[in-house]
């Protein structure tokens, strides 16, 4: 039994699981930033991109392992605590909740760049129309969130391929197309937009918070996990071709709306603006599914108020009312100049790479096989290895991880999370 007496139905299999994910993944990582990869590397752009499949590659199969082996709506929380002590699930899942609340109103922000650019209007009026649009698919039981994911998860790869094979087959190269790897490699180039590319390869470590929901974790998850990852690869990859080598007349923020135009005219960048506005609403959909399952486990073990674990039906409503709330907050402040997309989306790169570098730990702590302890390290050397090499200030995932700790120590939280027994069918070391 979950902690507190409530438990999230088990509704997903390998393909519900997968729709689900592609729709956290997918969204601004495959719309803006090849166009600004290009802006800011040049004919690095791709080279940049390869990179960060590979490094994202291992640190994939950390919360694959995790996952199916400690099956938990708290994600990343959950498997730290479990590795280091009951501290550590309010300050990782905090690390996390302050990426998703700026990293997802980017996100909704890139769908309204694309919808005012089309047909007009306020891009922060449609961003902030978006994000509850994407609430209200979670109002829905959780067998109808999934079957709405997977339905737009089908379509807009339809839609996607329909763009990939225009912009490759029937749009001309630019005049003057950059390479698509450069004679020398300047690795100081390659690695400049690696934090901002970085967040296209987050969305996984959210996706950890659906795997109680898994029928059988052991099976499906890991299964859910890599579909979701090669399908989202191809893509990335064939879109930043694209950037690469067509004329994107500098509009970086909107790659593929500029370079529809130039084929087919307006009516070529509305089809693309409307696909955009499609992808944008399933992603945040399916984000808030995720982050609301975290915030769920957090109000459970006592660290959040436990009116945010209450359930209407099947699904953690009032936890995803409170997130939805803090994104149109942040949309707000973006709208009175506050901050710019690609900062916001550089930031919670940083703090994504943190939380794989927690999950990697993680996995070291509660491994006994050498095979899987050897990935677990490596994957920590990495983060460590990426982390310094990009340098930037850690002050705000710290005061995020301060702040955790800080609500951890309610008297409810301690008293709740020391007497949570374990999970009986689940053991707490892993091979």
């Amino acid at each position: 039994m979950s902690e507190g007496g409530r438990e999230l139905a088990r509704n997903l299999g390998p393909l519900k699981g997968a729709a689900v994910m592609l729709n956290i993944v997918l969204g601004a990582g495959l719309l803006i930033l090849p166009g600004l990869a290009v802006r800011q590397a040049g004919d690095h752009a791709l080279l940049a991109w390869g990179i960060c499949a590979l490094a994202a590659l291992p640190l994939l199969a950390v919360f694959v392992i995790l996952g199916r082996r400690f099956p938990d709506a708290g994600g990343i929380g959950h498997f730290a605590a479990r590795a280091f002590g009951p501290a550590w699930a309010p300050a990782s899942s905090f690390i996390l909740l302050g990426a998703v609340a700026i990293g997802l109103p980017s996100i909704a922000l890139t769908g309204g760049y694309y919808a005012a650019g089309a047909v007009g209007g306020s891009p922060h009026a449609w961003a902030a129309g978006l994000v509850t649009a994407g609430f209200a698919v979670n109002l829905l039981s959780a067998a109808g969130a999934a079957r709405v994911n997977q339905a737009m998860a089908a379509v807009l790869l339809v839609l996607l391929g329909a763009i990939a094979v225009t912009g490759a087959v029937l749009v001309p190269e630019a005049a003057h197309p950059l390479p698509l790897l450069p004679d020398r490699i300047d690795w100081v180039l390659a690695l400049a937009p690696f934090m901002m590319i970085f967040f296209a390869f987050t969305g996984w470590e959210i996706a950890s918070n659906l795997s109680e929901e898994f029928r059988d974790p052991a099976r499906d998850f890991p299964r859910a996990m890599a579909l979701s990852f090669v399908v989202a690869v191809v893509l990335y990859l064939v879109m930043a071709w694209i950037a690469q080598t067509r004329d994107l007349d500098g509009r970086f923020e909107t790659p593929f709306a500029a370079i529809m135009d130039g084929r087919f005219g307006a009516v070529g960048g509305q089809a693309v603006a409307a696909v955009v506005t499609v992808m944008i609403l399933a992603n945040l959909a399916a984000a808030i599914w995720g982050v609301s399952r975290m915030i769920f486990a957090l109000a459970r073990a006592g660290t959040l108020p436990a009116a945010l674990a209450g359930l209407r039906g099947d699904q953690p409503v009032r936890a995803a009312g409170v997130l939805v709330v803090v994104l149109l907050a942040v949309i707000a402040a973006d709208a009175a100049g506050f901050s710019r997309v690609d900062v916001l989306l550089g930031i919670a790169g940083q703090n994504f790479l943190i939380l794989y570098g927690v999950a990697a730990a993680a996995l070291f702590r509660l491994s006994e096989g050498p095979g899987t302890r050897l990935l677990a390290a490596a994957c920590v050397v990495l983060v460590a290895g990426l982390a310094l090499a990009q340098g930037g200030s850690v002050i705000y995932p710290l005061v995020l991880a301060a702040l955790g700790l800080a609500v951890q120590r309610r008297p409810a939280a301690m008293s709740k999370l020391r007497a949570a027994p374990p999970k009986a069918d689940r053991s707490n070391r892993t091979r």
